[in-house]
């Protein structure tokens, strides 16, 4: 990503500004630096918030010729300097050059270029409208960058940071330490520490804490690389917090033992120094990444790493378990992805299944203690649930408890799978999902408005929704997972302009993807269809608690790829246990003659209708299930 001379520094080619840790808390400082245009070009940003969203100032030289005929002359005009915020531009005259010096102070920025002052001008002219910004301009906490616009180069070397204020030097480097530990590290572009799942890879470089589940189940159910799970669930360890919580996305490039704080702490202004931003942005995500965890330890029985890791997975957990109401019984979150914080119906469901799920794990471990303080605290916040925001009237969980007549996907799925819901409600619950169809698929919540064609539909939620509907082993059930199947994740796939062989982030009404051009078309959280159509279609299944873990015990249980009409259906999976368990099963004149190979020290049950028998002590099962 950047190349590191030992004389002329760092080259750097167009990207988003990679940022130094280092500067997180500083502010009114003055930036200084010798550069050198390569090719149309050099950005760089400064009072920009490591850990936030929320964007910081940027700038971006522009050289006196453009070797490009695509360069955006009107935006960036020959021999100027741009000013901006976030990825806005303003346009400010200057002229070329090679040392620049940039200076913040209070509200204040100024720029000079080989001595010659360019603009000194009050941030106050340049309102941003950023609420969590004081006065809604651009502030000056934060570090600096050196990235590009497109395919703008350059190079940067020897860069020092003073107080403003009285000159005393805070920072310096000559940007020529080519070594995995220094300038790219620093600046946050070195290669990945591990392995790494990540969401978006054409797109971004981000590993997403919450979204991982669908991921991990994949994994376990298509490459079995079950060391890519494990890698990427360690470097959520690797960057988490004295207080338990993890990282929402955590910055691959960086170093986990010398950027921690900068990364927890380092949001800006709004979010105060002593505040981790990983509880105010997604902090649901914490309870979503757990679950991770759990699905990995149950599919590989890794525990070894679960032993090895389980104390930061606890505390982890124990964020989301402190936030729970006294009086209500109910979690209280600042906000969160899956719909309502503030006893809302899918976070609290989704923390019932995380806690059931940790108690597996713990029994597996011999921990009794931890085990039975999880069963525990999944029971009472299941009653809870129950008692607090279940509808009888219209036989929904209300989205809320402050929003008892609306419900989501998301409320749906988790409420169903953590099983907080009895079977008689989720039949009911179930029987509105026609309220929230929308052409491919389902809407976010009764909330969402179907008349937007900018409504989207979520691949996410609606594959969480796929392991709800058919664990009900109905044929209703397994007729509407199939619709449900062919209309999102079709066009995915047949469309020759759109298609990458993966699923994709948002899908629009019209099958389309949902973000237009920014869409990701290579995001594992869409996919959800591979680990059904192995675990409920063919009907390969770990047995449930620990019994299961590594398909020690397993169940075929094929139903629903029967109840949809299929006839003949091969699945295989690892298991750890020294080989592999498949199924083939094929329906010939009223007859399903199944094939099961499975190692010998393993045991089964294979279930469909009243047919029921159970194998062990072989390495293979051949018999035939009258239909």
């Amino acid at each position: 990503m950047w190349e590191i001379d030992s004389e002329s520094g760092a080259y750097v080619r167009g990207m988003r500004a990679g940022t130094s840790a280092k500067g997180t808390f500083f502010e009114n400082y003055t930036l200084e630096f010798d550069t050198k245009i390569d090719k149309g070009g050099i950005g760089w940003t400064v009072a920009f918030p490591v850990a936030s969203p929320a964007g910081g100032i940027q700038l971006n030289l522009v050289a006196e010729e453009q070797p490009y005929v695509n360069a955006n002359k009107t935006i960036f005009q020959l021999n100027t300097v741009v000013l901006g915020y976030g990825y806005s531009f303003v346009n400010s005259g200057a002229t070329g050059g090679t040392g620049s010096e940039l200076s913040l102070m209070t509200s204040r920025i100024s720029l000079s270029i080989d001595g010659t002052e360019v603009f000194n001008v009050t941030l106050r002219d340049y309102p941003i409208g950023e609420a969590r910004n004081p006065g809604g301009i651009p502030d000056t906490l934060g570090s600096w960058g050196f990235g590009g616009w497109q395919d703008q180069a350059g190079w940067f070397r020897n860069v020092v940071v003073y107080d403003t204020k009285n000159g005393t030097e805070l920072y310096r480097n000559p940007m020529t330490d080519a070594s995995d530990d220094g300038v790219i590290r620093e600046y946050g572009v070195n290669k990945n520490r591990r392995a790494a799942c990540l969401d978006g890879p054409k797109r971004d470089r981000l590993i997403w804490l919450g979204d991982f589940l669908h991921t991990t189940r994949i994994i376990g159910t298509s490459t079995t690389r079950y060391e890519l799970a494990r890698d990427t669930l360690q470097t959520f360890v690797d960057w988490q917090t004295p207080t338990g919580l993890m990282p929402y996305a955590p910055p691959l490039g960086y170093n986990p033992d010398t950027d921690n704080l900068a990364f927890a702490r380092g949001g800006g202004r709004y979010f105060g120094r002593a505040n981790d931003v990983y509880e105010i942005i997604l902090p649901d995500y914490q309870i979503l990444g757990v679950l991770p965890f759990t699905e990995y330890v149950r599919r590989s029985n890794d525990l070894a790493f679960a032993e090895a890791t389980w104390d930061s997975w606890k505390s982890n957990l124990g964020f989301a378990t402190d936030n729970i109401n006294s009086t209500t019984g109910l979690l209280q979150l600042f906000g969160a992805f899956l719909g309502p914080s503030n006893g809302g119906s899918a976070v609290n469901c989704a923390l019932v299944e995380a806690s059931r799920s940790m108690a597996h794990v713990a029994q597996a471990l011999s921990k009794d203690v931890d085990a039975r303080m999880y069963e525990s605290i999944a029971t009472k916040l299941a009653s809870a649930i129950n008692k607090e925001l279940w509808n009888e009237e219209m036989g929904i969980y209300g989205l809320s408890t402050a929003e008892m007549n609306d419900f989501s996907v998301s409320s749906m799925a988790f409420c169903i799978t953590s099983g907080t819901a009895s079977p008689s409600r989720a039949n009911r619950f179930l029987s509105l999902l026609p309220q929230l169809k929308l052409k491919p698929g389902y809407k976010d919540s009764t909330k969402s408005n179907s008349s937007d064609p900018a409504t989207n539909i979520s691949p996410n939620t609606n594959g969480f929704l796929l392991s709800a509907l058919v664990a009900q082993d109905t044929g209703k059930a397994a007729e509407t997972t199939l619709n449900l199947i062919k209309s999102l994740w079709t066009p995915m796939l047949s469309n020759q302009g759109t298609s990458t062989g993966t699923s994709w982030e948002y899908v629009n009404q019209y099958g389309d993807p949902g973000l237009g051009l920014f869409t990701s078309l290579s995001h594992p959280w869409g996919g959800a269809p591979t680990y059904i159509l192995t675990e409920w279609v063919a009907g390969i299944q770990a047995a449930i608690g620990t019994a299961g873990f590594g398909y020690r015990n397993w169940n075929i249980t094929p139903s629903a790829g029967v109840q949809m009409g299929l006839k003949d259906v091969h699945a295989r999976v690892v298991t750890a246990f020294q080989g592999d368990l498949e199924v083939h099963w094929q329906i010939k004149q009223k007859v399903m003659q199944v094939t099961i190979w499975a190692p010998k020290q393993t045991s089964g049950f294979f279930k469909l209708g009243e047919f029921e028998r159970k194998l062990s002590g072989s390495h293979m099962y051949s018999f035939k299930v009258p239909m």
